[in-house]
């Protein structure tokens, strides 16, 4: 702006402020009280409105010239920043449920999908495992000093496991993106079968009388790796519905 627009701006606001006196000044006059009282509100409120009215005035003048409203001006540089910023840009955010589902709404959906089978494998496995407490504790004994998963092939307790783990091995993705709500599964599900967590517990002999302890998980996490390093045998105990392993 040149000096010539200051002087307008400055100009009008002055004339602004002296209309503004005048006309609160005239209701004022008008509204004078009476020598009975009866007109004492409104001429005390048309006062209070024109005190008002000249602080506020000057109150905008007076930060008008201080440069307080300079900070809500802008700049073709700003304009052109703010045009670019919303053509590559999206600074709204789109009410949720009118856009396409996100990839983590859509595993989410997709772990709901498949939770009740989940927990029907994770049971049977369990359940499986438990009821054979000794058996399934030679055999991790077997595995130990072996150093191979094969051998939980002989035992018909693995039938259910091996079922478990491929279940886990086709929905590896979905149950990796909601690994915490999967852990809650497991727990939830094992809770359900017994309150005694020691149940699942399986106390194994690695040799020269050490033992060690080998939780459930540990026990599925075995069975992954079985049907990861064995498929042929791992397909023929879920589609024989069987094992030990007759080759």
């Amino acid at each position: 702006m040149n000096s010539t627009t200051y002087w307008w701006l400055t100009g009008g606001t002055v004339g602004f402020l002296i209309i503004a006196v005048v006309i609160a000044l005239i209701f004022t006059v008008r509204a004078q009280p009476s020598n009975n009282g009866d007109n004492n509100g409104p001429a005390i409120f048309a006062g209070i409105l024109l005190v008002l009215c000249v602080f506020i005035i000057l109150g905008v003048f007076i930060a008008y010239f201080n440069g307080y409203f300079n900070k809500f001006r802008t700049t073709p540089q700003r304009m052109s920043i703010k045009y670019d910023y919303l053509t590559h840009y999206q600074p709204v955010q789109i009410i949720k449920g009118l856009t396409p589902a996100t990839e983590k709404d859509t595993s989410i959906t997709q772990f709901q999908n498949i939770t009740p089978d989940y927990k029907l494998a994770i049971r049977d496995a369990a359940i499986a495992l438990s009821n054979n407490k000794s058996r399934v504790e030679i055999a991790l004994g077997n595995v130990e000093l072996t150093r191979d998963t094969k051998v939980l092939s002989d035992y018909d307790f693995s039938v259910p496991c091996v079922k478990l783990a491929q279940f886990m091995k086709e929905n590896d993705s979905i149950i990796k993106a909601n690994e915490q709500a999967a852990m809650r599964v497991v727990l939830d599900v094992l809770s359900s079968i017994s309150g005694d967590a020691t149940r699942f517990n399986f106390v194994v002999s690695t040799g020269d009388n050490d033992i060690q302890t080998i939780n459930i998980l540990t026990v599925f996490g075995l069975y992954l790796i079985f049907i990861d390093k064995y498929p042929a045998i791992a397909d023929y105990c879920i589609n024989n519905n069987k094992c030990p392993y007759k080759p």
